[in-house]
């Protein structure tokens, strides 16, 4: 079970790498300004430095039943 949690981990890691280099801002639209938060920080994962935005990062697993 703990290899399971790991990957997960590094997979959101991974992702918000991939959402702050290549996704502008929701909010504003601004383009390259989010950055990450850092590890264990309370209600966000990523910030938006030109409009102060935060967003959360939320991700699935999804399983094949075939």
């Amino acid at each position: 079970m703990r290899r399971i949690e790991l990957k997960l981990l590094i997979n959101a890691e991974r992702d918000e790498i991939l959402i702050t280099k290549k996704c502008p801002c929701p909010k504003c639209r601004s383009k390259k300004s989010l950055k990450r938060l850092p590890a264990n920080f309370k209600c966000a994962d990523i910030v938006c430095d030109f409009c102060d935005a935060s967003q959360n990062m939320d991700n699935m697993v999804c399983v094949s039943l075939d």
